[in-house]
């Protein structure tokens, strides 16, 4: 028996449960999701080798429109600070909605990597 492109199609939608197939970027799935934006939806931060009680950042949607730089303690939970400084470009950057990495001051020896993204 040939099935036709469209009683195969049929077959193939009765099979998975009726589910709508859509083209690439028609409209379902992470293609509707809005892209991530700094400046409506603040920061996250990444902090590598972080400790079981963690450090932790918090960028102010406030400051991103600065024109200066700015430093942040990064104490969290942990038992000691760093402090990490986001220059006025890493601010603007991240404004454009576009992440920046920065390294933390230097204690008990060592630092950590950021990863600073929109939320």
């Amino acid at each position: 028996m040939d099935l036709s492109r469209k009683d195969f199609l049929k077959l193939t939608f009765a099979f998975i449960g009726g589910a709508t197939l859509v083209d690439c970027g028609g409209g379902t799935g992470q293609d509707d999701m809005a892209p991530p934006n700094c400046g409506q939806n603040g920061t996250k931060a990444k902090i590598a080798d972080n400790h079981s009680a963690p450090h932790s950042l918090i960028v102010p949607k406030s400051d991103l429109t600065s024109t200066t730089n700015k430093t942040y303690d990064i104490m969290g939970a942990a038992d000691h600070t760093h402090m990490v400084t986001l220059t006025a470009a890493n601010l603007a950057s991240l404004l454009a909605n576009t992440p920046v990495t920065v390294t933390t001051t230097t204690t008990l020896s060592h630092t950590h990597q950021i990863i600073v993204s929109c939320a």
